[in-house]
């Protein structure tokens, strides 16, 4: 039997989003940036770390990838302009 005390979080969140060498994936990978550069991400990566504890977030992502991120999204009736065209008529976008 191991003396190891799991994580508290998975191994996979661990090596994307954790460790002594963040933008590393384990041993391997990381990112070239430009240094100008370094800020903004930093800044990002910081508002996707409070962000995705979030559930209003995650409510907000996944109505967003329903309804407009190239997927297959719902026709959308447009009342005003099918008023507008008369003849009972019905324009829909998609």
């Amino acid at each position: 039997m191991s003396d190891k005390k799991e994580p508290d979080t998975p191994a996979w969140e661990q090596l994307l989003f954790g460790g002594d060498r963040p933008g590393y994936f384990g041993a391997y990978g990381g990112a070239f940036l430009p240094e100008i550069l370094r800020t903004t991400l930093d800044e990002l990566t910081a508002a996707f770390d409070q962000a995705r504890s979030d559930p209003a977030f995650w409510q907000a992502y996944t109505h967003a990838l329903r309804t407009y991120s190239c997927r297959p999204t719902p026709l959308t009736l447009l009342e005003n302009l099918s008023a507008g065209i008369g003849g009972g008529r019905r324009l829909y976008l998609k």
